[in-house]
């Protein structure tokens, strides 16, 4: 029955019998859209869906008979696919689309009873259910116990296969009956009736670590989690609704919910009617209630407020099941409309949107996004330490700024749901401004890079330079500023975030760098950033920009910022196009008045300052260093520090706060405020107010020249195996293959249990690429590639590259620099070619390149990637990577998977054909030997 908010039934689903209805689902399809398709199970196992927008009545736009009552149901955003729980214990998939009638795939003893609850994110579910043992096993008409399952249950939906059984340790002894996933990190829920609440965290190989998230009231009967992830809700027994923090024992307070708009129509105490009885009626009240109602004739009708006798069937065969009286009839109808329930309704203000999101962390530290409970249990599970420890300092001050001064890191464990898949959209739902990756070494150095990209000046000089120089860092922060730009128009937003590998490899080889520490660790960051800064203000020689250090006299009540800055410029009478004003971090930890002075809000940095020589300049960019706790004595270095900043946008007054990968909206009044004790200055940067801030609009990229191509090797006594072709156009194919070499061992740690934990993921460099013509199949490129770094791990069983390979005194092949490399695939890219590959997700995150990947053609959804070899093998019958790999070899096999494709698709022949294939596949056990 769907009733209003005021109570009032508005129309009803009603299932023919024997069947009853047994769980429902909303299923979202596009989660911009509002849920309009309500799936219903029954208890003979017939799924429908119901258009609630349709006509009415309801009825059922899709069916599928799974033969089997079924007892749950659960659908993903992420996932095309439903599944569905039976009572026999099997996880049935099917098509969430309703585009098929028929199971996709099964699991079949999930439990071997029936499912009680279970959740679904991404490819994987998780269950909780029974289990049937029969008391006598040896023989089979024996009768059953029923048992509940004390364990919650992992399946992958990849390989349809138990991931692991995860113990519910409850202190009542009761079984789970209720799992939920995180909405936003690795982890999940698991709950039992008695309202033992448990949180597992699943960054961790198994066992899987879990902690007590607190207590819910008793007789809990539903369970789920906002879409943030930063509350959860708890229906009981009761028919009260109760709204808790995610990870916090206690109700949150008042600011965490929503207050509704328009006050909330509760249906009033109806009386009973009075029962108006005839003078001359010898019988009692209750004969003359519950008598036959007769018409004027004489016959027996029946009454408005009796049961429909199709829901009367079903509602008796449900009262069965649950051993539950019927209700008594009423007269009145107004208690029809009513109904049953024994309390009022109440809404379930469990969500949080838009800006109430920002007043619910009004009083949480803005570094803090995490609740106590979550990082104790990091320290607990003997996990990698984060920059968000538990401090009782971090308490001490609220801001309204959120959790955007947070560090987040990206979680590299190969045991996460999703491995090294990393979505950025939850961290940055800007449209103009792309993130930069944290997981490298000297990540600080983002912080510059981003002020630098926000400033019209600069981005229109990087626009316009490039040179032949092998390691210029102009040319690399070009490279990397278009990169931004093309990752800003046309990426996903879940894949909105650029590496800075080739600008920090470029920096490596120029000696001035070293000899300034910028790779110094014992140095604070507050230290080694203006000297990046100032370094790569003198390295843009072309743009006018002028940098001083603020000198801080003894402080009096009278001086403000604006003359404190004038007096360390000078007597400087040119008026530069870009003023920067660096901090003296000394300062800070020598002198106790000068954080007192920045926090004082009478001594504040204005949003624009008159210099010396008469020029005004408007504050654009500011850079600020968050610690983490102030009482140690290196309070700026180490990982107890990290780097934000704070730009104008393009859009007037707008500001964004960029840290790292995280973007989010600020202002400016938050980006000069430094009284938290937690926050310190760094670097501001002001523009002259008469320049115009929209210059780079008109600045045109310049092209890469196709005379790259004909550049000279490194070791010129090597003939070119490239001779003059032409070059691709626009809209042709081009086949393309890479070998990397480890120049950085990953690190990683032995658990007790033996399982290997990854920490820290290996770093990898471009060795070789190979590209050829798709439509004239003749090799335009094949470059080895002369290493930045040493090399720890040449790949040699994989890559088939040596040591003397990447030799330009040895090498027989040509090598060359990774910047010819890389200008060669930017042309091809600039030129609209369609890059053809097969496995090079990983390899052109590394290029930042994106390709069309042969890998996703030949794949089922949510089935496993089949290897080059395999296809080349069972489609073209050829056999490749025979002694070792080849990037020529594979370059071209793509290709010719990618004309296979084209061809089976024109006849229509590709879906049978990649079913074939996955059922040859394992009958051979994936092995090309074995392949018939």
């Amino acid at each position: 029955m769907f009733r209003s908010r005021g109570c009032v039934q508005t129309h009803a689903i009603v299932v023919d019998a024997p069947r009853h209805i047994t769980c429902g689902r909303l299923n979202v399809h596009d989660p911009s859209k509002p849920s309009d398709v309500l799936l219903l199970g029954t208890g003979t196992g017939l799924l429908a869906a119901y258009d609630l927008h349709g006509y009415r009545p309801l009825r059922p736009m899709w069916k599928l008979d799974l033969r089997t009552a079924t007892a749950a149901l659960a659908s993903s955003d992420d996932s095309p696919l439903v599944c569905a729980g039976s009572s026999q214990g099997r996880l049935d998939m099917f098509d969430g689309g309703y585009r098929s009638h028929r199971v996709a795939a099964s699991i079949p003893q999930a439990h071997s009873g029936t499912i009680v609850a279970m959740d679904m994110m991404d490819n994987y579910v998780l269950t909780c259910g029974v289990s049937c043992r029969s008391i006598n096993p040896y023989d089979k008409h024996a009768p059953v116990k029923i048992y509940p399952d004390p364990l919650v249950k992992l399946f992958d939906l990849r390989t349809m296969s138990l991931v692991s059984s995860i113990p519910f340790p409850s202190s009542s002894g009761l079984p789970p009956s209720f799992v939920k996933f995180h909405a936003t990190q690795h982890a999940f829920y698991a709950a039992d009736a008695d309202g033992d609440l448990l949180v597992f965290g699943m960054a961790d190989p198994p066992p899987l670590q879990y902690s007590v998230a607190g207590h819910l009231r008793p007789s809990v009967t539903a369970l789920d989690v906002s879409s943030s992830g930063e509350l959860f809700a708890s229906g009981t027994g009761d028919g009260s609704v109760v709204v808790y923090e995610s990870g916090l024992t206690a109700a949150p307070p008042r600011a965490l919910l929503d207050e509704p708009d328009a006050p909330l129509d509760f249906p009033g105490p109806a009386a009973r009617p009075p029962l108006t009885l005839s003078p001359l009626e010898t019988a009692p009240a209750s004969r003359y209630v519950f008598r036959p109602s007769l018409n004027e004739f004489g016959h027996e009708i029946t009454p408005l407020s009796a049961w429909l006798p199709a829901v009367d069937t079903a509602y008796k065969l449900n009262v069965t099941l649950v051993v539950a009286p019927k209700p008594t009839k009423v007269l009145h109808p107004e208690f029809e409309k009513q109904g049953f329930t024994s309390h009022r309704g109440v809404q379930r203000n469990s969500f949080v949107y838009g800006s109430g999101r920002a007043a619910a962390l009004a009083t949480v530290d803005p570094r803090s996004a995490e609740s106590p409970m979550r990082r104790r249990d990091s320290r607990s599970i003997g996990s990698a330490k984060s920059f968000d420890e538990a401090d009782p300092s971090w308490h001490s001050e609220h801001m309204d700024g959120g959790c955007s001064y947070k560090y987040t890191e990206m979680h590299l464990s190969k045991h996460s749901m999703d491995g090294y898949v990393f979505d950025f959209s939850k961290h940055n739902r800007s449209l103009t401004h792309v993130g930069l990756e944290n997981s490298l070494p000297f990540a600080y150095m983002n912080a510059v890079l981003q002020l630098l990209f926000a400033t019209p000046a600069v981005t229109s000089t990087l626009r316009t330079h490039l040179c032949d120089v092998v390691n210029c860092v102009c040319c690399e922060l070009a490279f990397l500023c278009h990169m931004m730009d093309q990752t800003t128009k046309y990426a996903l937003q879940k894949h909105k975030s650029v590496q800075t590998t080739n600008f920090l490899s470029a920096l490596h080889q120029i000696p001035d760098v070293a000899a300034a520490g910028l790779f110094d660790k014992s140095l604070s960051i507050l230290v080694r950033v203006e000297r990046l800064f100032a370094w790569l203000c003198s390295t843009l020689a072309v743009v006018s920009v002028q940098v001083h250090t603020i000198a801080l006299p003894p402080w009096t009540q009278d001086q403000s910022f604006e003359a404190i800055v004038a007096n360390s410029c000078g007597q400087e009478q040119v008026a530069h196009e870009l003023v920067a004003i660096t901090c003296d971090p000394a300062s800070w930890l020598l002198d106790d008045d000068v954080k007192q002075r920045w926090a004082t809000p009478e001594w504040g940095i204005p949003s624009s300052l008159t210099l010396p020589h008469g020029e005004m300049y408007t504050l654009i960019g500011v850079i600020s260093a968050v610690v983490r706790d102030v009482r140690k004595p290196t309070v700026l270095s180490g990982p107890n520090c990290h780097l934000v900043t704070h730009v104008q946008s393009p859009d007037a007054g707008r500001w964004m706060l960029l840290n790292d990968f995280a973007v989010s909206t600020s202002t400016v009044d938050d980006a000069v405020n430094f009284s938290p004790p937690w926050k310190y200055p760094s670097v501001l940067l002001f523009r002259r107010a008469s320049s115009s801030p929209n210059v780079v609009a008109d600045t045109k990229v310049v092209p890469i020249p196709s005379s790259v191509f004909d550049a000279a090797p490194l070791n010129p006594s090597v003939a070119s195996v490239i001779k003059a072709v032409t070059l691709p156009k626009r809209g042709d194919r081009v086949a393309i293959d890479t070998e990397f070499v480890i120049v950085e061992m990953e690190e990683a740690t032995l658990q007790t249990d033996g399982t290997r934990v990854v920490i820290k993921e290996s770093r990898q460099s471009l060795a070789r690429v190979s590209v050829i013509h798709g439509e004239t199949d003749v090799v335009i490129v094949d470059d080895y590639i002369l290493p930045n770094e040493p090399v720890v791990d040449y790949l040699t069983r994989f890559s088939g590259l040596t040591a003397e390979d990447l030799d330009p005194t040895r090498s027989r092949h040509a090598v060359v620099s990774l910047k010819t490399a890389y200008m060669k695939l930017r042309y091809l890219v600039d030129a609209g070619c369609l890059f053809v590959g097969h496995g090079l997700h990983k390899d052109f995150r590394i290029v930042n390149l994106f390709i069309i990947d042969t890998v996703e053609l030949y794949q089922q959804p949510n089935m496993r990637k089949i290897a080059l070899r395999f296809l080349c093998a069972y489609l073209l019958k050829t056999e490749i990577q025979l002694d070792t790999h080849d990037s020529i070899e594979d370059a071209r096999a793509a290709l010719r998977l990618h004309n296979k494709y084209i061809e089976l698709v024109a006849a229509n022949d590709f879906d049978k054909t990649l079913v074939e294939i996955y059922s040859a596949g394992r009958h051979c056990r994936w092995k090309i030997a074995d392949l018939e």
